[in-house]
This record gives structure tokens, C-alpha cells and sequence, in this order.
């Protein structure tokens, strides 16, 4: 059997491209690799990032933009290392621009958190993004916000309290 040309192999990372964008759940990772002692931090300040980015939108987020934005990011960590962020730059939140948020909250939580990134890696990173996914297939409801309402709830239970002030990002314990 002929290998593939340049060619078809581009058309077919595009198909497959194509298919992750309209269906990010195909993404999802529902085994236990990232669920470590070493990765709980890791997942918990993602998870932190995407309630983060919740409460900026004024709870107006849905699983639905949470699992296209984490398609994205995971996306943009296959294609290397993503750049660093200045974490002092404030935050403006218009109508339909929480979900861009997502991929900022999180990106700010690693980089600020992990700076030398050793005891995450990237691979982890897509690991934890795509295990994330397959607790929002989980956590699905009608109204949805399935996801996000039980991702506050838990993060509430951890001692976890993410407020905003007028006009400022939201804040978190540090």
C-alpha cells in the first residue's frame, strides 16, 4: 500500500481539525492518568481559570463555550509552548467575550502558579484540559451549565472563593 503524499496528509489533519472543532467532546479523556497527586494542583487551578472566567462573564458561560475554548487551548499547547502572559494586565469583560477569558484565566493560573513549567510539561497540560472535558460530558445538564454549576459547588466545598469588584478581574485567595 502507498504512504500518503504531503498532501493527503494535510487534508486529513484538516478533516480531522475540522471534526475536533464542530465536537470537542471528541477530545475528551476519561481515564485516571491526570487525576495524580503531582497533577492536583495543576487541574485545580484550570479548573480555577475556567470558574475564574465564570464569574467575568457574569455566570453567562456555558459548558458548551467551556469545551470549545478548552478545544482550543489544547490546540494551541500541541503547537508548543504558549507564550508568556503579563499578569498585571487588567481584564475587560464585553457582552460574548467571557469565553475568551478561558483560555487567559488559565494560561495566567499555570504561568503564574508553575513559572518553571518542569512539574507540569505540556503533555500534561493537554492531559488535564482533556480529562476537564470529560468531566463536563459528565456534568451536562439541560439548562447548560451542568459543568459549571457543579464546578463552583465543588470548588466551593475545596474553600475556594472567587469574587469580583466592580470593574476589576476576579480575585482569588493567593
Amino acid at each position: 500500500m502507498p504512504k500518503n503524499t504531503a498532501r493527503q496528509n494535510q487534508k486529513q489533519q484538516l478533516r480531522r481539525k475540522k471534526r475536533l472543532q464542530q465536537n470537542p467532546a471528541l477530545l475528551a479523556y476519561h481515564g485516571h492518568k491526570y487525576q495524580t497527586e503531582a497533577l492536583t494542583m495543576p487541574l485545580m487551578h484550570a479548573e480555577m481559570g475556567i470558574l475564574e472566567a465564570d464569574v467575568a462573564s457574569q455566570r453567562r458561560l456555558t459548558d458548551r463555550e467551556v469545551q470549545r475554548k478548552l478545544a482550543q487551548l489544547i490546540e494551541m499547547l500541541r503547537h508548543g509552548p504558549l507564550e508568556h502572559r503579563n499578569f498585571d494586565e487588567p481584564v475587560g469583560v464585553t457582552q460574548g467575550q467571557g469565553a475568551d477569558l478561558i483560555v487567559r484565566f488559565i494560561t495566567t493560573n499555570w504561568q503564574h502558579r508553575f513559572p518553571d513549567d518542569a512539574n507540569v510539561g505540556r503533555d500534561n497540560q493537554i492531559g488535564i484540559l482533556r480529562t476537564i472535558l470529560a468531566s463536563i460530558e459528565k456534568h451536562r445538564s439541560s439548562n447548560g451549565r451542568g459543568y459549571l454549576n457543579f464546578l463552583d459547588g465543588f470548588l466551593r466545598k475545596a474553600g475556594v472563593r472567587i469574587s469580583t469588584t466592580e470593574g476589576q478581574p476576579p480575585s482569588l485567595p493567593r
